[in-house]
C-alpha cells in the first residue's frame, strides 16, 4: 500500500473536482444550474480544507454604509466571529469587515468571462472596511482577497495579462485588483513584487505598504498543472493567517432624535454621585 502525500492528497482533489466539473458541464441541461453546481463545488472544497473558523458560502456582501453587492459565487467569512444579517436559499448576507475573500467562478475563462469577473471582484473590493485599530498587529489583514476560478481556459497567458492589465483604474490600481485567478490542473496567476536585488515573489498586495524605491508590482503566471489546488490553497492560507481576527458590530442608526416621550428619574451631581428624585 502506497503512503499517501500532499502531493498526491491533492492530486486527487483535483481529479475529483475534474469528475465533477464534467458531469455538471455534460449532465445538467440549464447553462444556470451548471454554473450553480461549478459554484458549489468550488465552496464543498474551501469547507473540507480549511480551518473550520473559515466558511464558505454564497450570497452578499453588505459594509457599515449599506452599500451591498450583486449576489456573489463563494464568500470566505470569519464564521468564528461575524454577525449574519440574514440566510436564504440565495445566500448568506455577510458583513463587510468579516469577508477575508469572495470567489468568482467560471467554467471556461474567455475575455468575455475575465472581463465581467474583474469587474465584479472591483465592485467587492469598493465596499467600505472598518480601518485598522491603532494598536493593530504589524501585517495584519484587512482587505478582502479576490479569487477568479475556472475549471479551463480557452486563452493563452499573454491574454490574461492584456485583459487584468486594461481592466484597472483608478479606484481599482492593482493594490485593489484581483489578488489571484486560478484555472484547474494548468496554474495560477497572482500579483507579484520585485524589490531591488531581491527578485521576483509572489505577494499578497493589498494596499500600499512602505517599499524601496523602485519596487515593481506586476502580474505572474506559475504553471502548476496538478498542484494547482494545493498552491491555491497554501496561498489562501497565507491571507488568512494575516487576517484581521475580530467581533464586528454593525452600529446603531437612529436618524435625527428628537423630543420623545420620557421621564428622567436621575441626576449627576458630580462625576462620581447620582441623585435620584
Amino acid at each position: 500500500m502506497n503512503k499517501p502525500t500532499r502531493e498526491s492528497i491533492f492530486k486527487d482533489a483535483s481529479r475529483r473536482m475534474r469528475a465533477d466539473f464534467e458531469d455538471a458541464r455534460n449532465n445538467v441541461p440549464h447553462r444556470g444550474e451548471a454554473g450553480g453546481e461549478g459554484e458549489e463545488i468550488i465552496r464543498n472544497f474551501l469547507n473540507a480544507h480549511l480551518p473550520s473558523q473559515y466558511r464558505a458560502t454564497n450570497g452578499f456582501v453588505i459594509d457599515k454604509d449599506d452599500n451591498i453587492s450583486g449576489h456573489t459565487d463563494v464568500i470566505l467569512y470569519d464564521a468564528l466571529n461575524c454577525p449574519v444579517y440574514r440566510t436564504s436559499e440565495r445566500g448568506m448576507i455577510i458583513p463587510n469587515d468579516n469577508v477575508t475573500a469572495v470567489f468568482e467562478v467560471k467554467f471556461s475563462l474567455t475575455t468575455s468571462t475575465l472581463d465581467s469577473a474583474l469587474k465584479k471582484i472591483h465592485e467587492l473590493k469598493n465596499l467600505n472596511k472598518t480601518p485598522h485599530s491603532p494598536d493593530h498587529a504589524k501585517g495584519e489583514q484587512i482587505a478582502t482577497y479576490g479569487v477568479i476560478f475556472a475549471f479551463e481556459s480557452q486563452i493563452k497567458y499573454e491574454t490574461v495579462f492584456e485583459h487584468w492589465h486594461k481592466n484597472l483604474v483608478d479606484d481599482n490600481p492593482l493594490h485593489n485588483s484581483c489578488s489571484m485567478i486560478v484555472v484547474l490542473d494548468q496554474g495560477i496567476f497572482i500579483t507579484c513584487m520585485d524589490i531591488p536585488g531581491s527578485g521576483c515573489a509572489p505577494a499578497d498586495i493589498q494596499g500600499i505598504s512602505p517599499s524601496p524605491i523602485g519596487t515593481k508590482l506586476g502580474i505572474a503566471y506559475f504553471e502548476y498543472k496538478e498542484l494547482t489546488l494545493d498552491i491555491m490553497l497554501r496561498l489562501l492560507i497565507c491571507h488568512l493567517t494575516l487576517f484581521r481576527h475580530r467581533i464586528d458590530h454593525p452600529g446603531f442608526n437612529f436618524g435625527s432624535i428628537g423630543p420623545v416621550p420620557s421621564i428622567w428619574i436621575g441626576e449627576y451631581t458630580d462625576e462620581q454621585n447620582i441623585f435620584y428624585k
